[in-house]
């Protein structure tokens, strides 16, 4: 066998894997949990803002650290959070947001069963109750950072509030630089910590973070790729006014999650693949 037939041999036994294990059926699955996981994270931020009188942070958090979700998804939904919050009393905008996270907890809990289904069998040193608080306590830590970095980009710069759900605006001017910091190096932190968590803990092979290298570089690479596919699509065959309806949101959501599952799950399968050779 050639040697570029040897390095694509691994890649070719890693798709037949991922469909053996039913890796799109699992991926829809994790798109739609993902969706329900980080939707009401953005949504207990905006009541927050809300709550604080602070829209510039629901601004921050749209342009920033939410801008790891296409533009199609975050815009919409921080315009209908923005006028339904005009009809709620401040005082039962905590209770709101606590009960947004409890959600989002929930649905951790299930894209991590999801997860185990696919890898194998996680770890179950503690019991489900544990593991179930340990999701809301990720859930309230997640909204947690993602509020404080907006609130810093928020103060740092001066934002507008949030834009027009129609017209595609631009950040003014300075805001580009930090808000790209801010989207950059916590999306990275995100994205790196669960392809960790997912390589890691949850394969069967236990693979080290070096060993597994190989899968998670694939996972980022096909990550971004269907990122900026969907960008393509966006800017190039969507009609501007198709671009920020309810049901383009709700579709991109789970487009964009869908691609990334994908992305995440090959790369486990090629680490499967990788670590059984190196067995043998």
């Amino acid at each position: 066998m050639s040697a570029p037939a040897r390095r694509l041999a691994p890649l070719l036994r890693a798709g037949r894997l991922f469909a053996e294990r039913d890796g799109p059926a699992h991926a829809a699955l994790l798109a739609m949990t993902a969706t329900f996981a980080t939707l009401p994270m953005f949504v207990a931020i905006a009541l927050a803002a809300r709550a604080l009188d602070m829209p510039d942070i629901l601004y921050a958090a749209e342009r920033g650290v939410f801008a790891l979700w296409p533009k199609v998804i975050a815009r919409p939904v921080a315009q209908a959070i923005a006028s339904a919050a005009d009809d709620l009393s401040v005082s039962a905008m905590p209770a709101m947001a606590l009960a947004f996270l409890l959600l989002a907890g929930n649905a951790l809990e299930v894209l991590r069963r999801g997860l185990a289904r696919f890898y194998g069998e996680a770890s179950a040193a503690d019991g489900a109750l544990r593991r179930r608080l340990r999701a809301f306590r990720w859930a309230g830590l997640g909204a947690l950072l993602a509020f404080a970095l907006a609130t810093l980009v928020a103060v740092l710069v001066d934002l507008p509030p949030t834009a027009p759900p129609v017209e595609p605006t631009t950040p003014p001017p300075g805001a580009g630089p930090i808000l790209f910091a801010a989207q950059t190096l916590g999306g990275l932190a995100i994205v790196a910590g669960l392809l960790l968590a997912a390589h890691t803990r949850l394969s069967r092979s236990r693979l080290s973070p070096r060993a597994a290298a190989p899968g998670i570089a694939v996972s980022v690479l096909a990550w971004i790729a269907s990122v900026n596919a969907l960008a393509l699509y966006q800017t190039h065959v969507a009609p501007p006014q198709a671009l920020y309806g309810p049901f383009a949101a709700a579709f991109g959501t789970l487009l964009f999650f869908f691609a990334g599952a994908c992305a995440v799950l090959y790369g486990a399968a090629l680490n499967a693949v990788l670590a059984g050779r190196a067995r043998r």
